[in-house]
């Protein structure tokens, strides 16, 4: 971590590498969140959950202090963009907060751009020159991310993926719609709306009754707590299909 350094230092430090990734470090930012549960079951737990890949959206470092075992310590290094989507999901005001905050950070440094009226002529007209190419460049990767994105939306997914999936569009679509304000949570209750309008289905009653079978059956309190719509859902074919497709035109609106 010797090679970076710090470039916002409000609610929690954003540093740069000499590439000019924004990072975090999500010890600072998991202290922040005042979470509750102990920082290494946390972050392995939103790796995990929302698939997010070592060395593309985050980085591990082993520095000379300990870990609450006496071992050394990891350091887990996150980009901007998905640190910013764990705050998200963490749907309360600390990760609304913070959440704005990397916001600001990024809109600040967006805006640090060079002022072109102090260049020469020549060097104004090549930079014209350059920025419409750019812009060009920026016209065909963007119809190749669209093609791609619809693409992978209409792919077919193995049957143990299909959970992942869901939850990883919904992370995406929630980061594309961030600066609109559109919680992660809110997201995913408002799909549950459209599959509930969609197909006739209550899927509150749906629950409470798994939960019920699920204490008939003898399910610790644990397991009964951590069943959820999503559960309902996958347990029925034709729901599953339905919100399938649903999670699909989403994806194409907001992502393609």
């Amino acid at each position: 971590m010797n090679n970076l350094s710090i470039i916002e230092n409000g609610l929690i430090p954003v540093y740069q590498s000499d590439k000019g990734t924004k990072l975090v470090n999500m010890r600072e930012l998991h202290a922040w969140l005042e979470v509750g549960r102990d920082f290494s079951t946390w972050v392995k737990d939103r790796i995990e959950k929302y698939d997010f890949i070592e060395n593309q959206d985050f980085m591990l470092f082993t520095n000379s202090g300990e870990n609450s075992e006496g071992r050394p310590r990891t350091d887990y290094i996150f980009k901007l963009e998905p640190a910013k989507e764990i705050a998200m999901v963490e749907n309360n005001e600390k990760g609304k907060e913070i959440r704005r905050y990397f916001i600001k950070v990024e809109e600040k440094f967006k805006q640090q751009s060079i002022d072109y009226s102090k260049l020469s002529p020549e060097l104004q007209m090549v930079s014209h020159l350059l920025m419409a190419s750019a812009k060009l460049e920026a016209k065909v990767e963007r119809l190749e991310t669209t093609t791609q994105t619809i693409k992978d939306t209409m792919a077919e997914l193995p049957k143990d993926q299909w959970r992942k999936w869901v939850n990883s569009s919904l992370g995406e679509i929630g980061i594309r719609l961030g600066n609109k304000g559109q919680n992660h949570e809110d997201l995913r209750s408002d799909s549950y709306k459209l599959l509930e309008e969609k197909a006739g289905a209550d899927l509150s009653t749906r629950l409470r009754n798994g939960r019920k079978r699920l204490e008939d059956a003898g399910a610790t309190k644990t397991a009964q707590k951590e069943y959820c719509k999503l559960d309902c859902i996958e347990e029925d074919k034709r729901l599953k299909e339905i919100y399938t497709g649903i999670i699909k035109e989403l994806r194409i609106k907001h992502l393609a």
